[in-house]
């Protein structure tokens, strides 16, 4: 610049301290009212022939031209192209755009000044903030409520301990094995409601961490990271918090019910452990919660890992077993050599270990990324064709048809593969035996054993037959029955694929509630089921989705 250009720009800025241009280092003598870039003599003429800025408004830079400012920012750079500092905005995407934008992705796109999307989403991130903060105290107010309910877990723990030794030292001499076996599952039932809660807790936290991120941005003291974070923010509130706190665990306790000293029946003498939660009862309606794609397949086979909030799958025309994240992420598989079986059982033990079937005779275990070794080998021409937890979650079941044979056995296996007991019952499995098909199973919080092939059988906890359940009356369509589980309350949910139904039975076989899952123009139909940590219904559908519902209140 020479110095006479130099006198004219200084004679122009009609303010207190030189100011330098944007571009170079030469004295300012020029504003671009539209990108509010400060310009040198040279730079303007530049500037004023740019095809992203020929049409701005350019102006002598002076004080009150700067004041007219205010808070917009002056100088950004683009965030797709570092180093380039942008010049407009792109008023379809709402992002600052600069000239390497405009011949790109941006380009064609109607475009809008920075100081119009700058005041527009200010407006708006000003409005999300008052909504966040307002929103901040419930999510703290449920932070609390975890410390409350995991105080009294740990009481309740205490509790139960003195009753069932109060309870056993009546009979300790016959007793002292059902003790200690009732001690350890106190024991995993209370560490498995401290997951539960920690588990939601960390999902509370997650939120305030979110809304205090959000909130400590929206005071940055520094101007120009404020403004960028302005002009970049997603404005919708649900980016940040969803506009309602989401679904909670249910406040529930554990108790000790106390057992009848009767010689003859120990499993009856010793009690159980259950989870008191009074007040709850079934809704009259399910609520969709959320949808988790994990394929495109029909998710055959779904267990629900409590530890952490996952679910192992298997979907039809697949060859592995999956463990999916609530993103629907892949987070570990295990191949198996059962992939065409009608029956592909999968169960996961406390500590995470998985228990599945590797082959038509043959079960397998694999804990994390350890490697895989039996689990149990069915002799003759025995199949496994269905896995579950029992007795409180200390033993794995193990059903076993034979073809050769018309009766059924369930065999009882301890964690180190030891067979603890067996049952038999001609009616174990018949319908499997004589139709074929899948053959779902569970227990309930009774020691009741209910299997679902065409219609679904109870037994109680010794194999003695109790009823069967053949669907209801008010259905439309045959009962077709596939999916199997128990919940908190002792209820049996069975999933109808044949009317896109949940059956809800009581421990008495007497229909409580039929749930509708989908219509029939959705076209997919519920064929697993699973409860998850917080006694929400997770449905595994026909067109690889999990759909997770709330039902009870």
């Amino acid at each position: 610049m020479q110095t006479g250009e130099m006198a004219e720009a200084f004679n122009d800025v009609n303010i207190q301290s030189a100011v330098t241009c944007d571009t170079c280092e030469h004295l300012a003598a020029h504003l671009c009212k539209t990108c509010h870039d400060k310009l040198c003599i040279r730079c303007k003429d530049i500037h004023t022939k740019s095809k992203s800025s020929f049409d701005h408004e350019i102006t002598r830079l002076t004080f009150e031209a700067l004041s007219l400012l205010g808070d917009i920012p002056s100088v950004q750079h683009c965030r797709s192209h570092p180093g380039c500092r942008i010049n407009v905005c792109c008023k379809e995407c709402q992002i600052p755009v600069c000239e390497k934008c405009l011949i790109g992705d941006h380009n064609g796109h109607k475009l809008t000044s920075t100081e119009e999307l700058f005041h527009q989403k200010k407006k708006k991130v000003d409005e999300k903030y008052y909504f966040v903060e307002s929103e901040l105290p419930k999510y703290k107010a449920e932070f609390e409520n975890f410390e409350k309910r995991n105080e009294k877990n740990d009481e309740s723990r205490s509790t139960m301990e003195n009753e069932i030794i109060s309870h056993f030292a009546e009979a300790r001499e016959k007793l002292d094995v059902e003790e200690n076996r009732l001690l350890q599952i106190a024991k995993l039932k209370h560490q498995q409601e401290h997951c539960r809660l920690q588990t939601q807790k960390a999902r509370v936290s997650e939120h305030i961490n979110k809304t205090q991120a959000f909130m400590q941005m929206f005071h940055n003291e520094k101007s120009s990271e404020r403004n960028e974070f302005i002009l970049y923010a997603n404005t919708s509130n649900g980016s940040t918090i969803s506009g309602n706190i989401p679904c909670f665990p249910l406040p529930v306790t554990l108790q000790f019910t106390k057992g009848k000293l009767d010689e003859k029946f120990f499993n009856e003498i010793s009690g159980t452990i259950t989870a008191n939660a009074p007040g709850v009862r079934l809704m009259q309606e399910m609520i969709e919660l959320e949808i988790i794609q994990v394929g495109t397949g029909e998710v055959e086979t779904l267990t629900y890992g409590p530890n952490d909030d996952t679910y192992w799958v298997f979907l039809s025309g697949d060859s592995s077993f999956k463990k999916f994240n609530k993103s629907g992420e892949v987070l570990f598989e295990v191949t198996t050599r059962s992939n065409k079986a009608l029956n592909k059982p999968l169960c996961i033990l406390p500590d995470g270990t998985i228990i599945f079937r590797q082959s038509r005779s043959c079960l397998a275990q694999v804990q994390d990324d350890k490697n895989e070794t039996e689990f149990f080998k069915a002799k003759n021409d025995g199949t496994p064709i269905c896995i579950y937890l029992s007795d409180g979650n200390t033993t794995v079941a193990v059903g076993i048809m034979n073809s050769s044979v018309t009766e059924g056995v369930i065999l009882k296996f301890n964690t180190h593969t030891q067979c603890m007991s067996e049952l038999k019952n001609k009616l174990f499995f018949r319908n499997t035996i004589y139709n074929g098909g899948p053959t779902k199973i569970a227990e309930n919080i009774n020691g009741d054993i209910y299997m679902s092939n065409t219609n679904v059988d109870c037994f109680d906890k010794n194999g003695n037959f109790c009823f069967t359940y053949h669907g209801s009356d008010k259905a439309k369509y045959p009962f077709k029955p596939i999916g199997i589980c128990a919940d908190i309350m002792g209820n049996i949910l069975i999933a109808d694929g044949g009317n896109r139904l949940i059956h809800v039975l009581d421990m008495n076989g007497k229909l409580q509630r039929l749930y509708i899952v989908s219509s029939e123009k959705e076209g997919f139909y519920p064929v697993t089921l699973a409860i998850d940590v917080n006694h929400c219904l997770c449905v595994g559908c026909s067109d690889g989705k999990i759909r997770v519902f709330k039902y009870l209140d």
